[in-house]
């Protein structure tokens, strides 16, 4: 039996879904973060529970053939990314094993042949969007950075490799102004930029209105970097793990930007979901798209829609496309984007899978496709049940965690009379553990 502080020699034979490396000692299921498939190692047991273990590096005794040099100086210690220590395939490798793995063991889903994994062109660089914490440092300064995994320290960095450049350079401008009016007021720095426009929106995340006292530092911003297009406050006064309160203010230029994704133009605010890595967004709309095989004659609905962005790439080729989202911003933004696309063949209805089976009954809908994009936490019982009563033809689940995927699949085949017709992975997420995924079922 293992103790705590204590010392073993440990082969890493896979990698978790959280990025951890997983070996066996003893029977035992020992985790150890930044370890990589064919390390032999080294390590020292810092958690025993009852079935696994968790350990850190002592020394890597052979490395695995996947190492690489860590290209950051603060990987290992920000909680930004899991793979900087392997190569690209080696991740992709891992990321596919956890699909696979997650879609039999959970779902009890078979596989004759191997899961389509669509790589990323680019794997550095890629964010859209960043949400950088301010916190006081050792010294009184302010500093920014990510949290370490796994905590609310926060370590500090030069740079992100995972953000574009400018990212950078508006997150350090940002911070010397800060340190420069001394104001303790503001929580994160949040930076959003449109993919193909280029146009940034710069936001000051508050503990409370304080307008007037970061009003020179968004001024300067928004005149040093000609691709801000926009500068908010967003007030959160609340000590929570949510980072974005429910109020905007405009400090300068207009409330939104926009960008283009599959051809449609997107409108977006502070609260807009809009996936991250925009070139793969597209990739996996795509996907989504083309399993539906639309005609142009099917009723499409769009569960956990967002700011419309899946709907609208459906509308296309769709006779009609309803999107159901609980989220009142959301659904202000997918409705003024449908505008600015003069897309006349869908709407979008505040409301959960209740409303949606109430929209079905009242307007006598017969939907053909359901595609679906939920929130890690996965669908709720209720918006399945009413997915398996609405019957389509055909659903189509897009998922950024296989765990809560393949349960919702199962339920699915075994509640709604559905097969896995195909099953996709799309990494959108390079140099962390974190991988989508795309189920299409039919009746």
């Amino acid at each position: 039996m293992l103790t705590k502080n204590e010392t073993i020699k440990l082969d890493i034979i896979r990698m978790t879904s959280e990025g951890f490396g997983l070996g066996k000692y003893e029977g035992m299921a020992v985790f150890v973060p930044l370890s990589a498939v064919g390390d032999s190692l080294t390590v020292k047991c810092v958690k025993i529970a009852k079935n696994y273990a968790y350990a850190i590096i002592e020394s890597i005794d052979k490395p695995s053939p996947s190492r690489i040099k860590p290209d950051c100086k603060v990987f290992g210690k920000c909680g930004g990314c899991d793979y900087r220590h392997i190569s690209y395939t080696a991740e992709l490798a891992a990321k596919l094993k956890n699909v696979e793995d997650a879609f039999t063991r959970i779902g009890g889903f078979s596989f004759d042949r191997e899961i389509p994994m669509y790589s990323a062109r680019q794997t550095d660089h890629y964010r859209n969007k960043a949400q950088i914490p301010v916190t006081e440092g050792v010294l009184g300064e302010y500093v920014s950075g990510f949290y370490a995994s796994r905590s609310h320290r926060v370590v500090p960095h030069e740079r992100c490799l995972l953000g574009p450049k400018v990212f950078d350079n508006i997150e350090k401008r940002a911070l010397e102004l800060i340190n420069q009016s001394s104001t303790g007021h503001i929580k994160h720095i949040y930076i959003r930029q449109g993919h193909h426009s280029g146009q940034i929106m710069l936001v000051f995340v508050t503990d409370s209105d304080v307008k007037q006292e970061i009003m020179p530092i968004a001024e300067k911003c928004y005149t040093e970097f000609p691709m801000i297009r926009s500068v908010m406050m967003n007030i959160q006064p609340e000590d929570n793990n949510v980072i974005l309160g429910d109020t905007n203010v405009l400090l300068f230029g207009s409330e939104t930007i926009t960008d283009d994704i599959c051809g449609n133009k997107a409108v977006l605010s502070p609260q807009s979901f809009y996936q991250v890595n925009t070139p793969q967004a597209e990739n996996l709309y795509k996907i989504a798209v083309n399993a539906a095989g639309l005609t142009g004659e099917e009723t499409v609905l769009d569960l956990y829609c967002g700011a419309g962005t899946i709907g609208m790439a459906f509308a296309k080729f769709a006779r009609l496309v309803i999107g159901i989202e609980i989220v009142p911003e959301a659904v202000n933004n997918a409705a003024n984007n449908i505008i600015a696309n003069r897309i006349e063949n869908m709407e979008v209805i505040l409301g959960d899978a209740e409303t949606m089976s109430d929209v079905i009954k009242a307007r006598e809908l017969k939907p053909d496709i359901i595609v679906t994009d939920p929130p890690r936490k996965g669908c709720s019982p209720e918006t399945l049940a009413a997915m398996i009563k609405a019957n389509p033809k055909k659903i189509i689940m897009i998922s950024c965690d296989p765990a809560t995927a393949a349960r919702d699949c199962k339920i699915l085949r075994d509640e709604g009379g559905y097969s896995l017709s195909a099953l996709s992975a799309v990494d959108m997420f390079p140099r962390t553990a974190n991988i989508e995924t795309v189920a299409v079922f039919v009746k």
